[in-house]
């Protein structure tokens, strides 16, 4: 898989994560908000409707009826039930006729217990809430459905997958524009490379002008270039110096061959110039392998390291050491 692919999909990936939390997150404290609210609209019923009741020299069952029926429009197929505390229903209202709900002895008595209870009735939320006070001490059982928090809570919903699926289109382009923007040094270092040879060593990369990772590789490159220039240029001297040590043996033996082809000669003749040939191939062996080691040595790690001496100081600290 090319580079620049899983630059864009990692960015892409992580990106999308962080979206994803955050659409979650904000899904999550909406939805805590829409049911800490119903809890408190339907508590706020419970104990307005409670209160009416523990004055029924004022306040009669009929009008309580007629109260709880002009409820936020929020709160629809309302349901409002009380219990004494012999777990006797003393009231009830609907929205609806006939709707009703079944509260068992365990929702009133973990009423008691805490106070408000929260629990489902089907479609409906419900609080079960104990109030006390001195002229009366009733369970007020409040029941609805919460269709306009709900509404915005699955509007909230549509929004957030559709931000998440336009966010990650534009991440996954973003992501390639990055990976492509980070990506154009290297692409540029690769130009630059390719196009040194042999033929053109001295050539070296740009390394720009920000002190960047991508300089230090640039740079780091030069260096190997360089060294490579240096190791071109000794093997290039190094050839010259053997074909010329190797040329005069040759051209020695050359001249002795043909000038004892010239004419006739007496054997003794032939022997002293096969001598002396003899001599001069002895003298190109020695020479060759005295080249050999020298290409060996040099060329290991640890081995002989070759670089140019400048002769004139050489001699001119030569007096002062003999003394």
């Amino acid at each position: 898989m090319p580079v620049r692919l899983r630059i864009t999909l990692l960015f892409s990936l992580f990106a999308f994560i962080i979206l994803a939390i955050v659409c979650s997150g904000i899904y999550y404290f909406s939805y805590q908000s829409r049911l800490n609210a119903i809890k408190n609209r339907l508590t706020n019923r419970a104990i307005t409707t409670a209160r009416l009741l523990s004055q029924q020299e004022i306040f009669d069952k009929e009008l309580v009826g007629r109260i709880d029926s002009l409820t936020t429009i929020s709160l629809q197929k309302k349901t409002v039930q009380a219990y004494d505390y012999q777990n006797k229903e003393v009231y009830t209202y609907s929205d609806l006729p006939g709707d009703t709900l079944v509260v068992n002895k365990d929702i009133l008595n973990n009423a008691r217990v805490n106070q408000r209870y929260y629990f489902l009735a089907g479609e409906k939320e419900a609080i079960a809430y104990h109030y006390v006070d001195n002229n009366a001490r009733v369970v007020v059982v409040t029941a609805a459905e919460d269709v306009e928090g709900k509404r915005n809570l699955a509007t909230l919903l549509k929004i957030l997958f559709a931000s998440l699926l336009i966010g990650s289109f534009f991440v996954l382009i973003s992501g390639y524009v990055f990976s492509r923007s980070l990506l154009r040094p290297l692409k540029k270092i690769s130009e630059d490379a390719a196009e040194i040879s042999a033929q053109n060593l001295a050539r070296r990369i740009k390394t720009g002008s920000a002190k960047d990772e991508w300089f230090q590789l640039a740079d780091t490159l030069n260096q190997l270039l360089n060294r490579l220039q240096e190791s071109f240029e000794l093997q290039r001297r190094f050839i010259s110096n053997a074909s010329h040590e190797l040329s005069t043996p040759l051209t020695a033996i050359s001249s002795q061959i043909q000038v004892s082809l010239q004419r006739e000669r007496e054997a003794e003749d032939y022997k002293k110039v096969m001598q002396s040939i003899y001599q001069d191939v002895q003298h190109m062996s020695k020479l060759t392998q005295t080249l050999l080691e020298l290409a060996k040595t040099s060329g290991n790690k640890g081995g002989l390291e070759i670089t140019e001496i400048r002769l004139d100081e050489i001699l001119l600290r030569l007096p002062a050491e003999i003394v």
